[in-house]
């Protein structure tokens, strides 16, 4: 964006653009505080992190383009509105100093928890005696007994932690220095700029100086493409222009444009795209755009759900294989060296769709397409496909408090499980090319975390914005390998701010679920590796003290206090007076609760260490960051 050609309506609009990106560089900063104030906590996660570096890069993007503008600003010719031009500039100056300011404190406070942190695991290390400040140490291995190499192994642990924060270090520090750099700018530019100006006619004048600017803007308001909605639905033009017209094509029945833009712009107006589902609003108006503004759309509106970043497969099958259809969609292929066995005894003998069709406002004469196409041919492929359903246990000990705006659940594909599964029937590991998230209408958030040897590994899928109408694999980028020892946590996050009672584990689209579904291969004997947090301690949460320990009724009854007497345990919690802050110790409580572990074969044989407790003290710890254990 360039602003060379010197009017006075230039000038104007590139003064909008400087205050806008004032605007978000203070917003970040104050993400970029909350997030520094988590490190070295609970909170402080990989994914933390990420989150941290990609505000940090945004903010300092926008910093070097706004130094950028202050000069084109200050490079204008003088005009009969040089006095309004000048007080403008003193003002914009002086906000973009205050917001370079703040982001640089935050720097030096991140910067300094690194220094902490290094020196803490330096003073724990058994590599920290006599290691100098900066630089690493390397070690060799060759030709010592196993003790001395095992114990360069944990040292090596130590160093890598060591230089990934001293990376980070160095990056915080040469960013300040960036923003020093940004300091001499400015300060050039009130050297530059001449006698200050009497601060209460400054103020007045400032004042006009908003009125004609706003005046101009309104007449040229046709000239914006990119639009952004508030919160409430208002739409409003985007002094950031970060989509691009890239061709248009209409005709007597299609309007067609086609657009791009960067996956992260770095404007709070814009959505980053990633991986997680988007949602998609279009609307339109028969009439084209005019000088008014854009029209209400009427009824000419509607919403989709898309997942811009999922890797498709192509289609590959034998020429001349047969198929049938169960009607047709082509959405999902199995990758060319995997395919599903049919005829085995550990195959399904038949085939059964079962759609959900949701149509609230009754519209008629709807038709639907979707479907399966299965090709089956004896020309096999190299690996049979396998399906490993992981999470929480569905059952109504999985149980949600309700008002909270956000409650975790986590499912265990455990330790003892991979290990016991892998090691009989597959013991260089299982490969995962897809993985399904699902919830029910609670879930806002899912992920499925990767663990080796206590080390927490990528992502093996996540959706930040779940949506249960728009439910797909997930191709992953690179197959992941799952060795035995390995364990997987599966994560929901939900919202029940509109709900009075207590929702359940359940097949109901208003009970919930947590799992993913692992297409994976060669094809091992394990179906579902699940677990379910004890029961006896969440009762025990809302005051129960006894059960009748015969069981004759699903749900079991409660016998005491009183109060519960007779009641089943899901009318007790139902009874029971939640609020935020006892929802929130809840949720506390039942993510270290000792575990029910699921652990099953094909035709529901289990493995040995199904139905055994695990403490979940051990897995509570290997969640932490390792700062923090």
């Amino acid at each position: 964006m360039s602003y060379q050609s010197g009017t006075d309506a230039d000038a104007n609009r590139l003064a909008q653009t400087i205050g806008s990106n004032i605007q978000k560089i203070t917003q970040y900063t104050a993400e970029i505080q909350r997030i520094v104030n988590q490190l070295g906590t609970p909170q402080d996660t990989t994914e933390l992190r990420q989150q941290l570096q990609q505000k940090q890069q945004c903010v300092n993007q926008l910093a070097k383009e706004t130094d950028r503008y202050m000069k084109e600003f200050g490079s204008f010719l003088p005009t009969a509105e040089q006095r309004q031009r000048k007080i403008l500039k003193d003002r914009l100056v002086g906000d973009f100093s205050n917001a370079l300011a703040a982001f640089q404190k935050i720097q030096r406070q991140a910067a300094q928890k690194e220094k902490e942190f290094v020196a803490r695991v330096r003073a724990s290390s058994r590599v920290s005696g006599g290691l100098p400040d900066e630089g690493l140490l390397s070690f060799e291995s060759e030709n010592r007994p196993q003790a001395q190499v095992q114990d360069d192994a944990i040292r090596e642990e130590d160093l890598v932690l060591i230089k990934e924060r001293e990376t980070s270090i160095r990056q915080l520090e040469s960013d300040i220095i960036g923003i020093n750099e940004i300091f001499k700018d400015l300060g050039m530019m009130v050297h530059e700029q001449g006698d200050t100006i009497d601060s209460i006619e400054a103020n007045v004048e400032t004042a006009e100086v908003h009125v004609q600017s706003a005046s101009r803007q309104l007449s040229r308001a046709a000239e914006y493409q990119d639009y952004f909605t508030d919160m409430n639905r208002e739409v409003l033009r985007d002094y950031h222009q970060n989509y691009r017209l890239e061709y248009g094509m209409e005709n007597s029945t299609h309007t067609i444009l086609g657009f791009s833009r960067d996956l992260n712009t770095c404007d709070i107006n814009d959505k980053t795209i990633t991986e997680s589902t988007i949602r998609v609003i279009w609307a339109y108006h028969p009439e084209d755009f005019g000088h008014p503004g854009p029209m209400y759309h009427g009824l000419n509106r509607g919403r989709k759900s898309l997942r811009l970043l999922n890797p498709k497969s192509h289609t590959v099958t034998h020429s001349g294989a047969a198929f049938f259809d169960i009607r047709h969609n082509n959405a999902f292929t199995y990758p060319p060296h995997v395919g599903v066995s049919i005829g085995t005894s550990l195959d399904p003998v038949y085939v059964l769709m079962e759609m959900h069709y949701d149509n609230p406002t009754y519209q008629a004469d709807l038709k639907d397409s979707s479907g399966l196409r299965l090709f089956y041919t004896p020309v096999l492929r190299e690996y049979d496909a396998g399906v490993i359903e992981t999470g929480v246990w569905v059952s109504l000990y999985h149980m949600i408090p309700p008002s909270l705006p956000e409650y975790i659940s986590e499912g265990h594909c455990t330790t003892e499980c991979l290990q016991e599964a892998l090691e009989l029937e597959m013991p260089s590991g299982i490969h995962v090319f897809a993985v399904l998230l699902h919830s029910h209408l609670a879930g806002q958030s899912l992920k499925t975390r990767h663990f080796r040897n206590g080390d927490e590994q990528q992502l093996l899928a996540y959706d930040d914005a779940y949506d249960f109408n728009f439910q797909e694999f997930q191709y992953l980028k690179e197959e992941r390998t799952l060795l035995p020892g390995d364990n997987l946590v599966t994560e929901c996050k939900y919202n029940t701010k509109d709900r009075k009672n207590m929702t359940w584990g359940g097949l109901s689209t208003r009970d919930e679920m947590c799992l993913s579904f692992l297409l994976y291969y060669p094809r091992i004997n394990l179906t579902r590796c699940e677990s379910l947090p004890q029961i006896r301690k969440q009762l025990t949460f809302i005051g129960v003290k006894e059960m009748y320990t015969t069981v004759t009724t699903w749900p079991f009854i409660i016998k005491s206090p009183k109060k519960y007497n007779n009641l089943t345990f899901t009318e007790a919690m139902d009874k029971f007076s939640w609020s935020e802050k006892k929802g929130n110790a809840f949720n506390d409580l039942v993510r270290q609760l000792p575990m029910n572990v699921r652990c099953s074969r094909h035709a529901q044989e289990r493995w040995s260490v199904s139905n055994y407790f695990k403490s979940c003290l051990n897995i509570f710890l290997i969640l932490l960051p390792q700062s923090m254990r």
